[in-house]
């Protein structure tokens, strides 16, 4: 009987264990879920920079990529602080299928890869988004609309393919930033051949526990540069069975031992807290070898200091083999909840900061979403 005393047909029911949405992840049960004997690995498996000659008609990456070389200031410099500017060039997250890159790399990199072994495909920028929740104190205060909340997007797979994760990417106004761009530009050459590209993305396997997941990441330099010979060669090709007509040249071969991968980070002086445990784990999961870091005060910089990842390591104070065991199990138990019968294609993962829980919840779509929904990685 429902509360006003009348009775319900068998049809309106659902089934009791059905899954229900909003669904949410305690703090206290995400940290508690580690496990002993825990193993992990990471492995570089594909690489590409995105060009920007590119069009919505037509974009265009280059496979492998081409990185910018690392080259360390032994003096003094100043740099002027950076403006956000809006692009003047189509950028990846201009297209319907933001992920779609991944796919179409691996097919140029590894034609084998086996896809149906893979449960998760995302940015890195979700996981220590999520490695940000499970750091939170249950005890810690809340702040309303403070920096930590986030909302990562969700589609879901048909068949054995994985679930993928997007970043919910927001178009600020122009806004003053600090010297991190400027940074990077200072300590990095650009080879001649690769003065229409921007970015250097590799992709890297985490497997943790037999868990799975295929991650880009954004490298900023590299300390050698490529191999002589390698340059993007020929016209540019369609890739098949591209959503976005995405196109591509090839540059040589794939090698997942291209050299000594450096992080840039630049610091303001006046504020010596640096954040060495969530830069450890941005090394981690980008497989990176070197952190250089520029201490300055308001754009004058001392000679970086460069610190390897076990440095980096030694100053985050991090039980790795937990945290990651954490993540793991959370990302596992997030894939299993979302690719159950009766879940919507587009789903998120919403958190407000603070002791709150991880809430699954269902993603409204705009009308150029779902004409994107059936032509997405998944």
């Amino acid at each position: 009987m429902d509360s006003d005393g009348t009775g319900s047909s068998p049809a309106s029911k659902k089934p009791r264990d059905a899954p229900q949405l909003p669904y949410g992840i305690p703090l206290e049960e995400a940290q508690a879920e580690a496990q002993e004997g825990i193993q992990w690995t990471t492995k570089a498996i594909g690489s590409y920079s995105w060009d920007t000659t590119s069009t919505l008609k037509e974009p265009r990456i280059v496979v492998p990529g081409l990185a910018p070389v690392y080259s360390p200031a032994k003096r003094s410099f100043t740099l002027q602080r950076e403006t956000r500017h809006p692009s003047n060039y189509v950028e990846e997250y201009d297209l319907k299928v933001p992920t779609e890159s991944i796919l179409h790399v691996m097919s140029v990199c590894q034609p084998s890869f086996d896809w149906s072994a893979v449960d998760l495909v995302t940015d890195r920028n979700n996981l220590r988004k999520l490695l940000r929740f499970l750091e939170a104190s249950p005890d810690a205060p809340l702040f309303p609309d403070a920096e930590e909340r986030f909302e990562i997007i969700v589609d879901l797979p048909s068949g054995r393919r994985p679930v993928v994760f997007t970043c919910d990417l927001q178009r600020d106004a122009q806004a003053p930033l600090g010297f991190g761009h400027a940074f990077e530009e200072r300590l990095t050459t650009v080879p001649e051949v690769a003065k229409t590209l921007r970015g250097y993305f590799r992709l890297i396997l985490l497997d943790i526990n037999g868990f799975k997941v295929v991650v880009r990441t954004e490298v900023d330099a590299l300390e050698s540069p490529a191999e002589e010979g390698a340059v993007p060669e020929g016209p540019w090709k369609p890739l098949t069975g591209s959503a976005t007509g995405q196109h591509y040249r090839r540059c040589g071969d794939f090698d997942a031992a291209d050299g000594t991968v450096v992080e840039m980070k630049s610091k303001s002086a006046f504020f010596p807290d640096f954040p060495w445990r969530s830069t450890f784990y941005q090394m981690l999961l980008g497989k990176v070898d070197k952190l250089v870091l520029g201490w300055h005060k308001k754009g004058h910089f001392q000679p970086p200091k460069e610190y390897s990842y076990a440095e980096v390591q030694s100053q985050a104070n991090a039980d790795v083999d937990k945290r990651l065991s954490q993540l793991g199990a959370l990302l596992k138990r997030v894939v299993h909840f979302v690719k159950q019968a009766g879940i919507p294609k587009a789903v998120k993962l919403a958190w407000d900061g603070g002791a709150t829980d991880l809430v699954i919840e269902v993603r409204h779509l705009s009308s150029s979403d779902e004409e994107a929904d059936a032509s997405t990685l998944t």
